[in-house]
């Protein structure tokens, strides 16, 4: 009895050191390795491989973060867009993180705020998104170092009601995956 518990001590160790030595990700199993990754767990599965314990564990956004995610609306390809499906402008106007859109201006054009730093939802990346203080102490979400804002007329996930007009001292254009204005209209 001592012997097997012996053996199969042995055993283990000499699939883990196989395991560590295989690394993540490679798909070349040689027969021995099975062989005794079978013996070891009755398996013929790799602890490494299996699914589960190979899939990222995806963040979770936390209470008071704005999404800012990616959508695809009209003729325009993957836009920003909130949590909701709300479509996010930037003001051309404004050559820096500062907001330059108030009063008349920002009840026309609601700056997209935030209690927390924003959160990366599908299609962004996390890195390029940030936030600046306007007037009144609120965080403004800003990505690629644009101030975000929404159109007070769209009502609905989808919309772009707004897109490429000017107003109060700049143009209004929805915004690309990297950051970036685009320019057209659908």
């Amino acid at each position: 009895m001592m012997s097997q518990l012996k053996t199969l001590v042995a055993l283990a160790a000499v699939l883990v050191i196989a395991l560590v030595a295989a690394g993540c990700g490679d798909d070349a199993e040689p027969a021995a390795e099975s062989a005794a990754a079978t013996a070891a767990t009755g398996s013929t599965g790799d602890a490494m491989k299996d699914e589960t314990a190979m899939k990222p564990v995806a963040p979770k956004r936390k209470r008071g973060q704005k999404e800012i995610s990616t959508g695809t609306v009209g003729g325009y390809g993957k836009i920003l867009q909130d949590g909701r499906g709300h479509t996010i402008y930037l003001f051309t106007k404004e050559k820096s993180s500062k907001s330059e859109c108030y009063d008349a201006c920002a009840e026309a054009w609601p700056p997209v705020t935030t209690t927390r730093e924003p959160f990366a939802g599908k299609g962004v990346t996390q890195s390029r998104l940030g936030t600046t203080r306007r007037s009144d102490g609120s965080r403004q979400v800003t990505y690629n170092g644009h101030p975000l804002y929404y159109y007070v007329g769209e009502t609905q996930a989808d919309q772009v009601l707004c897109q490429a007009v000017e107003e109060f001292g700049g143009l209004w254009y929805i915004v690309n995956k990297r950051g970036k204005a685009i320019t057209r209209k659908a």
